[in-house]
């Protein structure tokens, strides 16, 4: 399989320093050919290393000139990143410089970006626990700031701790929620961090790789390749190339495996990195052991095991001295294998206890210094504003004093005339209700009695219409008509008007009590809160008293009175 890859802009400046290689004609020898390009191979380390050194100085003299804590931490994290794949112990002393930047500035999203850069070296080193506390911390920032994209790379992240700590179901579930997050933001139209898509399937290949369903791995593997050739991507592609390799070796496709391999080596060689070059000596080491050739093995085994020494890997010394004692054993060197399985079990007690022991001790004094440290200055300011507390209590205590007595006196005396004029206006009110009330009975009192003559009216009218000639009936019992259709609408008119002055909220307090009162029901209800008996309604409204009774019992049921010792005037009047 081959790799098209786009080379580096290292490579480019040196191809116009020394010249491109050209095509060979008459007078150039193959010999010459190779000699040329072998010396392109041997300078292209020594400019990696150029590039990386000229970068350092630059971002060093930026930082010196930096004022902004934002833009130092930025740069920091900068410099790490150009470690991180060298020097594991400066990358870190970096990342740690711009988290304590970071935390003093309380810049909340530089605090989340420098956890997940500790978290991200820490989990190269092995150190699975420290590292997923820093991946919590930096998710917690982010899931605050609602920062979805940042998200995305933690749970990725997350899920490979899982991964090394064996726990595949738990790997493969962060890895598909970090896939699925990736989509929802894709789908939003930001294609900021599409170049992280070949990480993720790479990472559900390696789960379904170790569970052994490699079919299913292959698939996932292949989609990650596509996507890293794509954006160029020459640190997956090494990892990539190298779980191809894997699989194919699983499945006794050792051909495949070796080109798998080389092409893994040669994306590696070309960003200089040195933990990775490391892993895929390693690999192919263990090709070689596997077919047979032992010996290969063993110097890929060592080349694996110094450049894991150069980066600072103990993971991968850990497994270059496993893969040794290994190689040694088939070899029949037993002293060999016996001194190589004892250095593996020696970086392995070391990564689990020495390193971890040590660089928790010191993060811990650290943490119990600077808690020590915010206690001390927390006291030191509590007693400063005690006794500013204090002396603020002297000063205002003799006026506080002084005011205490006067303003409680005044505020007696103000509580004393607002109380007088309460009483007043209580007083003023009810003599205004009880005139209004009087008026109105007065005025209700002055409708009966001219509904009262009306209807005297109305019945000698009647009596005299009898004695009159056929001609003469039709007018006089029309005037009948007018006289009593008159009558009911003035009167009621004109009672409605002035109850509603005296009582403007009793028909709304008796509709919203009382719903289901319709509008006759409500009418009669006005007349027996002002205690209206029900044959001095009848005078008013023209109904009979039965039937005035009747809409009484009525109005009792629809008001839940019935059955209740409970007088319907006395509760109308009260409401």
């Amino acid at each position: 399989m081959r790799n098209h890859r786009v080379l580096p802009a290292s490579y480019m400046q040196c191809a116009k320093q020394f010249g491109t290689p050209r095509k060979i004609t008459n007078n150039q020898t193959p010999q010459s050919m190779k000699r040329y390009v072998l010396l392109l191979i041997l300078l292209f380390p020594l400019m990696l290393l150029a590039q990386e050194r000229f970068l350092v100085d630059s971002l060093s003299m930026r930082m010196d000139a930096a004022e902004e804590d934002s833009t130092k931490v930025k740069i920091l994290l900068k410099l790490s990143d150009t470690y991180q794949n060298t020097d594991f112990k400066q990358s870190l002393e970096y990342a740690n410089s711009a988290l304590a930047i970071a935390n003093s500035g309380k810049l909340r999203l530089q605090q989340a970006r420098s956890h997940k850069k500790i978290a991200d070296i820490l989990f190269r080193k092995g150190l699975y626990d420290r590292s997923l506390d820093h991946y919590l911390k930096s998710k917690k920032i982010f899931e605050e700031e609602k920062n979805h994209t940042a998200l995305v790379g933690v749970e990725h992240n997350m899920g490979s701790i899982f991964y090394r700590l064996l726990e595949y179901d738990k790997a493969l579930e962060h890895y598909k929620v970090a896939l699925s997050m990736q989509n929802k933001i894709l789908a939003m139209g930001d294609s900021t961090y599409y170049t992280q898509h070949h990480a993720f399937y790479n990472s559900i290949g390696n789960c379904y790789n170790v569970k052994k369903e490699y079919e299913i791995a292959k698939t996932y593997f292949l989609k990650a390749l596509k996507g890293a050739q794509k954006f160029d991507d020459k640190l997956n592609l090494g990892v990539i190339y190298n779980n191809l390799g894997k699989v194919s070796m699983e499945t006794g496709k050792y051909d495949e495996s070796l080109e798998y391999m080389k092409l893994s080596l040669q994306a590696r060689k070309a960003i200089n990195d040195k933990n990775g070059m490391s892993r895929s000596h390693l690999f192919m080491a263990e090709y070689y052991r596997k077919t047979g050739a032992f010996q290969k093995a063993l110097d890929e085994a060592n080349i694996g095991k110094d450049l894991a020494s150069e980066a600072g890997s103990m993971l991968s010394l850990m497994e270059a001295y496993q893969t040794i004692s290994q190689i040694k054993k088939e070899l029949g060197d037993s002293d060999g294998a016996l001194m190589a399985y004892q250095k593996f079990h020696a970086y392995n007690d070391s990564i689990i206890n020495e390193a971890s022991v040590r660089e928790v001790t010191s993060l811990q004094m650290q943490y119990e210094f600077d808690k020590l440290e915010k206690e001390r200055q927390v006291k030191q300011q509590r007693k400063e504003m005690i006794y500013l507390f204090l002396m603020a209590i002297l000063v205002l205590g003799m006026i506080i004093t002084g005011l205490l007595y006067g303003f409680i006196k005044s505020r007696a005396k103000a509580i004393s005339l607002e109380k007088q004029t309460l009483e007043k206006d209580l007083v003023l009110k009810n003599q205004d209700l009880e005139i209004k009330n009087k008026e109105l009975t007065t005025n209700v009192m002055y409708l009966l009695k001219k509904n009262e003559l009306i209807t005297s009216v109305s019945s000698r009218l009647l009596q005299l219409k009898s004695q009159l000639k056929q001609e003469n009936k039709e007018p006089i019992q029309k005037i009948i008509f007018d006289l009593q259709a008159g009558a009911d609408q003035d009167v009621w008119e004109e009672f409605e008007l002035r109850f509603q002055q005296v009582h403007n909220d009793y028909y709304k307090k008796l509709q919203e009590r009382f719903p289901n009162l319709s509008p006759s029901e409500v009418k009669l209800c006005a007349f027996l809160k002002l205690n209206m008996t029900s044959k001095e309604i009848s005078s008013i409204i023209h109904q009979s008293v039965k039937s005035i009774e009747v809409s009484r019992s009525r109005i009792r049921k629809k008001l839940d009175l019935t059955g209740k010792d409970v007088n319907l005037v006395t509760f109308l009047s009260e409401l």
